[in-house]
C-alpha cells in the first residue's frame, strides 16, 4: 500500500461531517503525492485542507480525550467502584444513629 492516513480519522473519524474526500485519509489512502503540495495560486495542499477540516478536527479532539487517563474504562469503573464502596461504609454509620 503506498498512500498517507490520518491515525485520529482512522480511529475516530466515523461522524456525519466526514465527506467523501476525508475518507480517503482513514480507508484508502491519499496516494496523489503530486496534489499534496499547493496546487496553483490560492489553493491549499491537500495536507492543509485535511488538517483544517471540521471532521479531522473533531477526531484529533477524541483522539486526545482517549488518551486522558481519567478516561479510561477501567479507570472510570474503578472510581465508581470506589464510590460505592464508600458508600456502603457510610451506610451502617448512619443506621447507628437512628
Amino acid at each position: 500500500m503506498d498512500g498517507a492516513f490520518c491515525i485520529a480519522c482512522s480511529l475516530f473519524g466515523n461522524n456525519s461531517r466526514a465527506s467523501f474526500a476525508e475518507t480517503s485519509w482513514s480507508h484508502d489512502g491519499v496516494n496523489r503525492w503530486d496534489k499534496m503540495k499547493s496546487r496553483g495560486k490560492g489553493k491549499k495542499e491537500k495536507l492543509f485542507e485535511h488538517f483544517s477540516s471540521s471532521s479531522h478536527r473533531l477526531a484529533a479532539e477524541r483522539l486526545r480525550s482517549s488518551k486522558l487517563e481519567s478516561t479510561h474504562v477501567d479507570v472510570v469503573i474503578s472510581s465508581a467502584r470506589k464510590k460505592k464502596f464508600s458508600q456502603e461504609e457510610q451506610e451502617p454509620l448512619q443506621n447507628r444513629k437512628l
